[in-house]
């Protein structure tokens, strides 16, 4: 059920003597309503879920959000994960972002999460964007809830060991595959990994990319339970430090206070905090393990945007340029200020614009932002022969 909050909630508080701001208890009651609406949907269809990682922990020790904490992260054997996908996009809201490969093959990333938006409209282009943000308790920027699978790890060691070369093989590609492209070594790479792991891989960059990604999904559901030692996600066993999970641990399910609705953990929650963070019952204030607050980049890019389009409205091109280059100094990563410089310099020095499009398109992790990205560089290229 979407709680109630009431507008107390989003007073500055005091929780373990780490101050919440209101902002921050906006942005919480927002991620409650879209876990709210998750549930709902797996109810429905009988798929089981478990609060994960550090939501876990603020689950057990403070029946809510570590008070230093500000997302929240749920998990899901692989064979659920990939059901609810479908039934997501279907179900929830058309304005949501369902973020994952199973719904957009657009998605480059070996988990999901579920947004409340596709992104904040500051130009006001979108009719629902105000009922949007009113949906959500205020809250106007995006909001999401990370869902993680719960892959099989077999038991065997020298099978883990090829499991796990294998899948950093792919992911080692995926991560790089820009640079591969840039390269032209995109063939190289196919034949490589397909002699590796005995299969015929194509050698374009859509149709190599779109392999990896199943062969990632593969290699992750290679082992059944019986044949298998516990459950992880393989991923951030790869990359990260998540332990292996024993099975019993999943075996049945416990609901727990979490602010004000309830969360399931994991019968097994004990183990499997005492086998992520050590002695998980004394708070270390400042662990979470992203920066604080997560919306920080939404409010920075806010800020960006709205000035540069007023640079443009009132005609002062060479100012806006001068005011996102300056940007760039601090977001030398963003692709969204070249896409931005891009369309400034685009009047009086198309070179310019061109190789911050480029630029844009080497950064952008979305896909279906780059084929645009793509069809601008075009645009102005021919426009330019």
């Amino acid at each position: 059920m979407v709680p109630e909050i009431p507008e107390s909630y989003f007073e500055e508080e005091t929780r373990e003597g780490f101050t919440i701001s209101g902002k921050v208890k906006r942005s919480w009651a927002a991620q409650l309503k879209i876990v709210s609406l998750f549930a709902e949907v797996c109810d429905r269809h009988g798929l089981r879920w478990f609060a994960e990682y550090g939501t876990l922990l603020g689950t057990v020790r403070h029946r809510g959000y570590i008070p230093w904490d500000d997302d929240l992260d749920i998990c899901m054997p692989r064979e659920d994960y990939e059901r609810v996908w479908p039934f997501l996009a279907q179900e929830l809201p058309a304005y949501f972002h369902i973020c994952s490969r199973q719904a957009d093959p657009h998605i480059n990333s070996p988990w999901g999460s579920i947004r409340n938006r596709r992104e904040i409209d500051l130009g006001g282009r979108d009719p629902r964007e105000a009922e949007i943000t009113k949906e959500f308790y205020g809250w106007p920027y995006v909001a999401g809830v990370d869902v993680f699978p719960l892959d099989h790890i077999p038991a065997d060691e020298s099978e883990r060991d090829i499991q796990q070369v294998w899948y950093r093989s792919i992911h080692d590609i995926l991560r790089n595959h820009a640079a591969y492209e840039e390269q032209g070594a995109i063939g190289e790479a196919a034949a490589t990994l397909g002699e590796a792991m005995g299969v015929d891989l194509p050698d374009t960059p859509d149709g190599f990319k779109a392999a990896l990604w199943e062969l990632d999904r593969a290699v992750a559901g290679m082992y059944p339970r019986e044949e298998s030692i516990g459950v992880t996600s393989l991923y951030w066993r790869v990359y990260g430090h998540v332990r292996i999970r024993p099975h019993a641990c999943y075996d049945d399910t416990i609901w727990l206070p979490f602010e004000m609705i309830e969360l399931p953990v994991p019968v097994g929650y004990e183990e499997i905090l005492t086998l992520e963070f050590g002695d998980w019952n004394a708070p270390r204030k400042g662990t979470q393990g992203h920066g604080y607050p997560y919306f920080a980049a939404q409010e920075k890019r806010a800020e960006i945007i709205l000035e540069a389009d007023r640079l443009e409205a009132q005609g002062e091109y060479a100012a806006e340029r001068a005011f996102l280059e300056q940007a760039l100094e601090r977001l030398s990563d963003s692709w969204e200020v070249y896409l931005m410089l891009a369309r400034a310099s685009q009047r009086e020095d198309l070179p310019y614009a061109v190789q911050c499009l480029q630029k844009a398109l080497s950064l952008c992790p979305d896909e279906a932002v780059r084929q645009n990205i793509r069809s601008n560089l075009m645009s102005l290229t021919q426009g330019n022969s």
